[in-house]
């Protein structure tokens, strides 16, 4: 009985309001404040004019249709008083009121990290979003995203792909018909993972609904990976309400005058971790990756890396310090970002426009995946 209140309070505050969480501060349970509103007692300061038309408008029998709705299609109802409810929501006063869930909520309390992006990526966008993903699923991080088409269903699948765990938090209802061509892609999310909404099953999404679904991707993760993003992404919304909520975010950098990673690239400006590897999001965030027998072998082999393994050219001209660096750095032919960073000891930043300095002095050139090697021409 005491969750058809729960329901009937979600309905009536929406999506995003903490006025359900703080009027069972005030009161017993969500039933307690609907007697005392039907009995005409004093409500707390806060109830608006607009709080008290809903609250003439919504009634019990409304949610009594929200919840036979779940019972036959099989969604959990999951309250802020729920020992399943994430407990990294918790930490947000906005923490939805109620979720509703299709599949198994647990895997939230694992390592998360959402990755989001444009729903347009090029290629380089989908292939840093499929690798790090498959990365971050045999890490056994849990990887969280919206659903939607381009980055996050590609982040969705690479994780699924891996036999790994990922959930999709929805900006509408988990009933509602939106997006029909990743309707398969949820089911298949719901079979080792969760498709997770505040919205009722039926809802349709809106602009703002997104914008407001933003902040439970953000909070249910140990940290937040921009893919590729423009500069009126809305994956902006989510690194926004990661920085609101202090947690922490990174970015894949794109190329200087790429329309489609200007928001990416100014997340980096303002402090997010620049990622050029799956590794460095481990890094960043602080999560122990398992060792596998195959990464041991691969460490094995990689030992003599170290080693000068090629005549390194002299430069021709006067190189900053931080270019110095990089160029002291390459201990072989060629080399992946991540390495050169670590071996130069400056920051991920640092690095990259170290090496744009060297590539615009022809020392270097990219060779695809994140590796730098010398120019041989310029030899």
């Amino acid at each position: 009985m005491t969750l058809l209140y729960d329901v009937w309070l979600s309905l009536v505050f929406g999506a995003g309001s903490k006025k359900p969480r703080a009027i069972c501060s005030q009161y017993r349970d969500a039933k307690e404040f609907y007697e005392a509103y039907r009995s005409g007692a004093e409500l707390p300061k806060f109830i608006s004019e607009k709080n008290l038309v809903k609250l003439e408008k919504v009634s019990p029998e409304d949610a009594q249709t929200v919840l036979t709705e779940c019972q036959q299609t099989g969604i959990s109802v999951i309250t802020l008083q729920h020992k399943n409810y994430p407990k990294r929501l918790l930490r947000i006063p906005d923490a939805p009121y109620v979720l509703y869930v299709k599949g198994d909520i647990s895997v939230c309390d694992a390592p998360t990290v959402a990755v989001v992006g444009t729903r347009n990526p090029g290629d380089y966008g989908k292939n840093c979003a499929r690798y790090i993903s498959k990365e971050l699923a045999q890490g056994n991080v849990t990887v969280v995203s919206g659903g939607a088409v381009g980055i996050d269903s590609i982040s969705h699948t690479a994780a699924l792909q891996e036999g790994g765990k990922t959930v999709c938090v929805l900006g509408g209802g988990i009933n509602c018909n939106y997006l029909d061509k990743n309707r398969q892609l949820r089911q298949n999310i719901t079979q080792s993972g969760a498709v997770i909404s505040e919205y009722p099953p039926q809802f349709k999404p809106t602009k703002y609904s997104f914008v407001t679904r933003n902040r439970i991707i953000s909070a249910l993760s140990d940290g937040v990976l921009v893919i590729e993003a423009g500069e009126n992404s809305g994956a902006l919304t989510t690194a926004r309400a990661a920085m609101k909520q202090s947690i922490p975010v990174l970015s894949v950098p794109g190329a200087m005058f790429s329309e489609s990673f200007k928001g990416s690239n100014e997340l980096i400006k303002q402090g997010a971790y620049a990622v050029f590897s799956a590794e460095d999001v481990f890094s960043a965030l602080g999560i122990n990756k398992p060792t596998t027998q195959a990464t041991k072998n691969e460490e094995i082999q990689n030992e003599p890396s170290r080693q000068f393994l090629f005549e390194k050219p002299e430069p021709s001209v006067a190189l900053s310090q931080n270019a110095a660096l990089a160029y002291g750095a390459f201990e072989k032919e060629e080399m992946h970002i991540s390495e050169l960073r670590e071996i130069a000891g400056i920051s991920p930043q640092k690095i990259l426009i170290a090496l744009s300095e060297l590539e615009l002095n022809g020392i270097v050139v990219q060779s695809g995946g994140g590796k730098y090697r010398f120019n041989i021409e310029s030899r």
